[in-house]
């Protein structure tokens, strides 16, 4: 029997994004602290003893050209730095969300690369390999509560994080973040003071009418935090208070019948599971 070594590669949610400034290139230097919560996509990973030379990406779902590209790339790149030449290698993706993870399924490759070899690669040069490949990934490496800065570069694991239970909101409204950064660039629309909210998206003045009005309906609720999660149609409640979620959630499906809901919590990051020799759970 040959190991296969499945990886449960989480979503994470942007809980806070600032614009500190527009850098010389035009490109946007941003301040994010993320969170990993317990909605999972699944990578299984094992040589192959009766498929053609090469690397294998095998899906069930339909995966976009970005991440077969990006799997194909860091999964070569592992090869190099290791020296590691098998003959044959499968990756095969399982997709359980419709939310987009694209980045941290290319995250758990290479954590569960690293683990399936026991090759013992550093954080720190696992971060360096997936940087190549794109600067949002490294965050996934670290995971759990972390700020990032530098580009992807930097990620400082934080305390505890203040809220535990979060009510993800998928809109199915996508904002188009061209239009976005070229208003940013014209009305110099920069936050340059440091923020103090724990929740927080610069790109929140820039949202479309339609998620407009459900945001407006939450502020209806007290003391609930909420914001956008990155540039998606992903739009997030956090509470330390899983009831409080449940009651939006039914309010929410009654006001707004197309949204799909999500009830999650913190999750530290990927888990790894060894199929073969033995059974057991690390967490990264």
């Amino acid at each position: 029997m040959l190991k296969i070594t499945e990886v449960m590669c989480p979503v994470a949610l942007n809980l806070f994004l600032n614009i500190r400034k527009i850098k010389d290139d035009g490109s946007l230097d941003l301040k994010l602290i993320n969170q990993t919560v317990n909605l999972y996509d699944i990578v299984y990973l094992r040589e192959a003893k009766h498929e053609k030379t090469g690397i294998h990406i095998k899906s069930k779902n339909e995966i976009s050209e970005y991440l077969k590209e990006s799997i194909l790339k860091i999964t070569n790149l592992f090869f190099q730095v290791t020296n590691i030449k098998p003959n044959s290698f499968i990756i095969e993706i399982e997709k359980t969300q419709e939310l987009e993870n694209d980045n941290s399924i290319i995250a758990g490759v290479l954590i569960g690369l690293n683990n399936h070899y026991l090759t013992n690669l550093t954080k720190k040069q696992l971060i360096t390999i997936a940087h190549q490949i794109n600067p949002e990934i490294p965050y996934f490496i670290v995971g759990g509560y972390s700020k990032i800065t530098n580009d992807g570069l930097d990620i400082e694991k934080l305390g505890e994080n203040p809220y535990n239970y979060y009510l993800v909101i998928d809109s199915g409204i996508i904002l188009d973040r061209n239009n976005i950064e070229a208003s940013i660039e014209k009305d110099h629309l920069i936050e340059r003071s440091s923020r103090q909210e724990s929740i927080h998206n610069d790109y929140i003045k820039f949202m479309p009418q339609e998620l407009n009005k459900l945001r407006e309906f939450l502020q209806e609720f007290p003391g609930l935090e909420h914001s956008l999660s990155s540039l998606g149609p992903i739009y997030f409640i956090a509470n330390p208070n899983n009831l409080i979620c449940s009651k939006v959630s039914i309010a929410l499906q009654k006001k707004f019948p197309n949204v799909k809901l999500y009830n999650c919590k913190n999750t530290c990051g990927h888990k790894i599971m060894f199929e073969y020799p033995s059974k057991k759970i690390n967490k990264i």
